[in-house]
């Protein structure tokens, strides 16, 4: 370790964590402008003393990071599916309602939805 450096605790560094998120959210709102902010806590348990914003915020926690690496060590494909979705030029997700694909008035199986999003240059990859 370099000198003059210190070694914190997970909850020490969720502590600094959480404060330099609370400083920049107070800073985009005295801006009036909206920051899409990613946060990594440690412990999982800290995640809601910070909540996400609606579409601002996206915080990453030890859970997470280790359902995708649980995935990867099964499927090693399957890194750089996750690294295009992580990146910001990267694909997105977005959840959108069935009404946008299908008719909600009968039962369609899950390859109509498919082949309706295949069509506006989306892809389907579950629902609900």
């Amino acid at each position: 370790m370099p000198e003059g450096a210190t070694h914190l605790t997970g909850s020490e560094t969720d502590d600094r964590t959480l404060v330099t998120l609370l400083h920049l959210r107070a800073i985009g709102d005295a801006a009036s402008r909206e920051l899409a902010l990613t946060t990594e806590i440690s412990d999982d348990g800290n995640r809601l003393l910070a909540p996400a914003r609606a579409g601002a915020d996206f915080i990453v926690s030890g859970r997470l990071i280790s359902l995708l690496m649980a995935q990867i060590s099964e499927s090693d494909y399957l890194a750089a599916v996750f690294e295009e979705l992580f990146t910001a030029e990267g694909s997105e997700f977005h959840l959108r309602p069935v009404g946008d694909y299908v008719r909600l008035d009968r039962e369609v199986a899950f390859a109509t939805a498919v082949e309706s999003a295949r069509r506006r240059g989306e892809c389907a990859v579950g629902y609900r």
